[in-house]
């Protein structure tokens, strides 16, 4: 049984997201947890929802790359659709155009999928992207 109110429970709460929001190294956190005499077990389940919290705002920065790279997918062939319903032909400029949107925007799926994988690794701020 914990023998921290539910309000001071919620404050180390707090500071311990944020020490680990900034990755400010295990130092800082064990510093906090012996200031405020936290045992094992609270202190396990405070990191542990703290590194979830950490771990869900890094992927959701990593989904705004994936919708992107979709879009710009969809862009470079939804402009080259319309330009080829407008003239009958596809033009080599045209072409080009849309090799670009369509790697650019691949580009960008990428990078979303690699940093949704490899988020629980990542190290620095999350507010670095």
């Amino acid at each position: 049984m914990s023998d921290l109110s539910p309000v001071r429970k919620e404050r180390i709460q707090s500071k311990i997201t944020r020490i680990i929001l900034k990755d400010e190294g295990d130092d800082k956190l064990n510093q906090l947890l012996a200031v405020n005499e936290v045992n094992e077990t609270d202190a396990a389940e405070m990191i542990k929802a703290a590194r979830k919290i950490r771990i869900d705002q890094i992927r959701g920065q990593c989904m705004k790359n994936l919708y992107l790279g979709c879009f710009i997918m969809f862009l470079g062939l939804a402009a080259a659709y319309c330009f080829t319903i407008v003239t009958g032909v596809i033009t080599n400029p045209v072409r080009v155009i849309t090799a670009f949107l369509l790697g650019l925007g691949l580009l960008k799926v990428i990078q979303g999928v690699v940093g949704i994988a490899i988020a629980p690794a990542k190290k620095g701020p999350v507010t670095d992207g």
